[in-house]
């Protein structure tokens, strides 16, 4: 009996700690933990693509908000941040064609810098890419025609259009579904701001409006789902965890959990 009861009061403590841990917004990276929560080994997926989950908000079994941290082409950047954003597009690449497939996962993922009002251009730059493949087919076929060696020379090598986005590269294949998480205007300002020096970049209050957007643009996909899990591509610098405490008391029937998948060299 006092065997027990030691064991119920021990198992309280674990949970109150827990509590504490997740209530101070420190994250969990407890694999069991997490799966707990979103029904599947996502610390370990998450591993096999060279990033490292974090349980920010817990929902208990409810829904979760899962941000996939980026590194994303900037303006005059130097050959090695270049190279440090295909490479983590890479990553990304892999690990959404792992999720994507998961049945607790929702097929469409939102996306930043593809706002509403850039859907049209979106869809414009989807059709001019299907005609350079097919522009390209006939440039191949010609070569042939020819006797020369056949090779690409409309598209960029997939190395370099890895530095456009993997999630760009997998919508435009029509792999994956994209959804719009930013507001234009939004964006602009925050954008300029930082470019003009006003502000520093890693200030979270310069980005918790566009952060706030995302959860608005993402909720009715959510709602509608009867998936679990929500994608979320996202600035690795970013910080959901005020934006979906917001919202959640805002919406205390209605909750979201977070998990961050943060690159692995960036934690």
């Amino acid at each position: 009996m006092l065997k027990s009861f030691s064991r119920l009061l021990l198992l309280f403590w674990t949970c109150f700690v827990i509590r504490i841990v997740l209530d101070s917004t420190n994250p969990i990276e407890d694999a069991q933990f997490i799966e707990s929560r979103v029904g599947f080994d996502l610390s370990r997926v998450a591993a096999d693509h060279e990033f490292v989950a974090q349980l920010q908000i817990d929902n208990g079994k409810g829904k979760y908000l899962v941000h996939i941290g980026q590194v994303h082409k900037i303006p005059k950047a130097s050959q090695a941040t270049i190279e440090e954003v295909i490479k983590v597009q890479k990553d990304i690449e892999s690990l959404l064609l792992e999720l994507i497939n998961r049945p607790e996962v929702n097929d469409r993922v939102f996306l930043e810098a593809l706002s509403l009002e850039s859907r049209k251009l979106w869809e414009s730059i989807q059709n001019l890419s299907l005609h350079m493949d097919k522009l390209d087919e006939l440039v191949r076929n010609a070569d042939a025609l020819l006797g020369k060696q056949a090779k690409p020379r409309i598209r960029e090598t997939r190395e370099r259009d890895f530095y456009q986005g993997a999630a760009v590269l997998l919508a435009l294949d029509g792999k994956i579904k994209v959804e719009e998480a930013e507001d234009l205007e939004l964006n602009l300002k925050a954008a300029d701001k930082v470019r003009n020096g006003f502000v520093d970049p890693k200030d979270p209050d310069i980005h918790i409006n566009r952060e706030r957007m995302a959860i608005l643009l993402a909720m009715p996909s959510i709602n509608r789902s009867e998936k679990k899990i929500q994608l979320l591509i996202f600035g690795a610098a970013h910080d959901f965890t005020r934006a979906v405490q917001e919202y959640n008391n805002e919406n205390p029937n209605n909750k979201l959990g977070l998990v961050r998948l943060l690159p692995r060299h960036l934690k």
